[in-house]
């Protein structure tokens, strides 16, 4: 994950946030073997289903929710480490969040 102050005002700070693509995709394997080992589909034995059928069927779900919880991680990290106390919820701009590339926003 890589974090850069863009731009401070008075009230406001802009970050650039950038996590590799590859950090994502190990993320996504990871959740979708863990999927793999309880998942029960009609055809396969319990536990038992291929990984590239559960990301068939599972992937883009599972991808959201990656995203969604690097986004949450990211901004909690920019605030614990600038000692931040912020004053509302973050305005999240310009997101990249493209399969073959790496998540970035502002």
């Amino acid at each position: 994950m890589e974090i850069k102050e863009l731009k401070k005002e008075k009230l406001a700070i802009d970050f650039g946030i950038s996590i590799t693509r590859k950090e994502i995709d190990e993320k996504i394997h990871q959740e979708i073997v863990k999927i793999a080992k309880s998942a029960s589909i009609s055809g396969f034995r319990k536990g038992k289903v291929p990984a590239f059928i559960i990301k068939k069927r599972y992937g883009n779900a599972v991808r959201s929710d990656i995203i969604k919880n690097n986004i949450i991680s990211a901004i909690k990290n920019v605030k614990e480490n600038n000692q931040l106390k912020l004053l509302g919820e973050p305005n999240i701009d310009s997101i990249v969040n493209e399969e073959d590339k790496d998540l970035s926003f502002t």
